[in-house]
């Protein structure tokens, strides 16, 4: 099973009035490891333009607070790939103890930007999103 892991640089603003990382924060990690792995491991041409894909739908569940001594990295994993669309699974995890901070559903969509309609995934996108399939 294949997973793509990416630190995340936790900054001073990320932490709210409580002393943990905000949850939108914790989004954007979620953002930022998806589009890494999709520009490093599934077409390194990638652009918003030259495939255009769009999110359509996202599942985040918050788990423990991360902290000022939190080191989080996201793995991301593929469990679906369909014609046009595949979903990802994404764990906000500690890089030294392992425990999860928050998990994630993200299921990105390939779209014709004039029609708005899906359209078929390319085949080598396929063939290299299957390769993190769980």
């Amino acid at each position: 099973m294949n997973s793509f892991n990416c630190k995340i640089q936790v900054r001073f603003n990320d932490f709210d009035s409580q002393k943990i990382v905000n949850h939108t924060k914790i989004c954007e990690y979620i953002e930022t490891a998806y589009v890494d792995f999709f520009k490093e491991e599934i077409n390194p041409d990638w652009n918003y333009e030259s495939i255009p894909l769009v999110l359509r739908k996202e599942i985040t569940e918050f788990l423990i607070p991360i902290t000022g001594d939190s080191k989080p990295v996201c793995r991301v994993q593929v469990s679906e790939v369909r014609r046009s669309s595949f979903t990802l699974l994404i764990a906000v995890m500690d890089e030294d103890s392992a425990k999860t901070y928050a998990t994630a559903e993200r299921v990105i969509v390939n779209i014709d930007f004039e029609t708005k309609r899906p359209v078929s995934l390319d085949e080598m996108i396929k063939e290299n999103l299957n390769l993190f399939k769980i």
